[in-house]
């Protein structure tokens, strides 16, 4: 009789690889997901033949913890059915991932989210062990993380980057851009600011060079997801233009 443990982990492993949706909510656990609202938006990441996408979605939807987390992490397991070879060929452990977001600290805390899931989550640990990585040999920053891989490359499996960054000699299998314009706090009143035109060009600006990042460019994908702050902000640029 196989050990329930053990078979946990080979349905854990058979499920996460069809479904980001069973890996954010049943492994990485956000429990307050639901199919009827999150799990169209993990189809749409997905399973959807686009390789360029925009998601605009209101705060507090869980955007960041599951098209920049859990997608980062999803991206980075292998298709062992061969399910996403089309959609995604880069699928698996050699996976070239761009997290950027409008500054630095907020891209690294991205990939800090998705080492502390590597290092401290036993059920996905226990799923795809040959992706843990040692920790002590491995690049393991909150700039630039990789998990145990065959691929010998200047990139990372994660790297981190804000707007105005650059990453020079780099290139990669897919940029997720994740709120690369936010509301600012006054200091004085605690009230949101809407971005100001500079910070709305910037990352205007930056998005147009994103591009040239993606290491094939008849396969590489670009996502971004974020929230409306203004008519003419990046997400008009980016549907309009």
């Amino acid at each position: 009789m196989q050990n329930p443990l053990a078979q946990q982990a080979a349905l854990d492993r058979k499920l996460c690889q069809r479904s980001l949706y069973y890996l954010c909510k049943e492994v990485l656990g956000y429990k307050d997901m639901v199919p009827e609202i999150h799990g169209d938006f993990c189809q749409f990441l997905t399973d959807t033949f686009n390789r360029f996408k925009q998601a605009t979605l209101p705060r507090s939807f869980f955007k960041t913890w599951i098209a920049t987390v859990g997608l980062s992490i999803w991206l980075s397991l292998p298709d062992e059915d061969g399910i996403y070879k089309e959609i995604f060929p880069f699928k698996g452990a050699d996976v070239r991932i761009l997290i950027a977001s409008n500054v630095i600290d907020n891209a690294a805390k991205m990939v800090f989210k998705v080492k502390q899931e590597w290092m401290n989550n036993s059920r996905l640990k226990a799923a795809f062990p040959e992706l843990v990585p040692d920790f002590n040999k491995t690049r393991w920053s909150d700039h630039v993380a990789q998990v145990e891989r065959t691929l010998n490359a200047t990139e990372g499996t994660y790297t981190a980057v804000g707007v105005g960054g650059s990453v020079i000699s780099q290139h990669f299998d897919i940029i997720l851009e994740d709120d690369l314009i936010y509301a600012r706090k006054d200091d004085f009143t605690g009230q949101e600011l809407m971005p100001s035109q500079e910070d709305i060009d910037n990352a205007i600006g930056w998005h147009k060079l994103s591009f040239s990042l993606l290491a094939n460019p008849g396969t590489g994908c670009i996502h971004n997801v974020g929230t409306r702050w203004s008519p003419r902000d990046l997400i008009y640029y980016i549907r309009n233009f």
